[in-house]
């Protein structure tokens, strides 16, 4: 394979090639500020001096008073007294005046055992019709023979046919025909499920195969690094440790990084990220593939 042919890179700025050397690039900052330029950490020695007092909230501090709850605990909080509001309660005696007693009437029924109730006598709700069939003695009985059955001629005979109510007549067998579908062969049951003629799914050779007998050849697609991709590619120990502190942050802020969050993914360590629930994507009523060739195409 021949060289490529092309212009020639300059040697100023950032160098694509691994065995040439990017050379530092200084440039004045756009974002700086005095607040930020007084952020920096010097030294522990410059930060205790300049810092002392410039995070604090000054002579500005939130005393609890005297005569309200105490948040220390070493104080006592004072009593507090309010007004009842309660509406005051009837005098009721105990037992009630002379003369005032509720006796118990001596007419229908007593809740006191010693004191025995009255007989009560309701009225009935019967008819004469009941009342004629109120036994009384059996020769009373012999006087109602023929008045309570039917009229000669007008006995409910059971049929023959079907079941017997009587213990004596045995009952016929009965038969009937089912209500499954019997008539329906079982190739209609089997084609049933199949797809019709002309619309089976026939397996490509290009793509991955399904099948195992099949062999999925390799695809070969063009690249999407960019410059970038380019620069964390591993060549060797000696280049990786010139990218050292290109792709962390900047040293400010406690050391703190900007992204840190107790939801999501942790990316510390010492941090357990917490489950995470998704809905499904899998496709619903999808139509399985048979293996079975359709009419004609044995």
């Amino acid at each position: 394979m021949g060289l490529l042919t092309g212009a020639a890179r300059s040697s100023l700025g950032q160098q694509t090639k691994s065995n040439q050397l990017t050379l530092p690039a200084y440039s004045w900052g756009a974002n700086a500020s005095r607040e930020q330029d007084a952020k920096v950490y010097i030294s522990q020695k410059h930060t205790a001096v300049e810092q002392r007092g410039r995070t604090s909230p000054g002579a500005v501090y939130n005393v609890p008073g005297a005569m309200d709850h105490q948040p220390d605990a070493l104080k006592a909080d004072a009593p507090k007294y309010t007004f009842g509001d309660r509406t005051s309660v009837p005098y009721k005696p105990a037992a009630p005046p002379v003369g005032t007693y509720s006796l118990p009437s001596s007419i229908g029924p007593q809740a006191e055992s010693r004191c025995k109730s009255p007989a009560r006598v309701p009225f009935g709700t019967s008819t004469r019709e009941h009342a004629d069939r109120t036994y009384t003695s059996n020769r009373f009985m012999t006087t109602k023979l023929g008045t309570t059955g039917p009229d000669p001629g007008h006995y409910p005979l059971p049929s023959a046919v079907g079941p017997q109510p009587s213990s004596l007549r045995r009952s016929a067998p009965a038969f009937s025909l089912p209500r499954t579908d019997r008539l329906k062969s079982e190739y209609e049951r089997m084609t049933a499920s199949l797809p019709p003629p002309t619309q089976h799914s026939m397996w490509t050779s290009i793509g991955k195969q399904p099948l195992s007998l099949s062999r999925t050849m390799p695809a070969v697609g063009f690249g999407r690094a960019t410059w970038g991709h380019e620069e964390r590619r591993y060549l060797t120990l000696g280049h990786t440790r010139e990218l050292r502190g290109l792709a962390s942050p900047a040293n400010f802020d406690h050391q703190t990084h900007a992204a840190v969050t107790s939801f999501g993914r942790q990316v510390l360590s010492s941090r357990e990220s917490p489950p995470r629930t998704s809905f499904g994507t899998a496709p619903k009523l999808v139509f399985k593939a048979s293996d079975t060739p359709g009419p004609g195409h044995y």
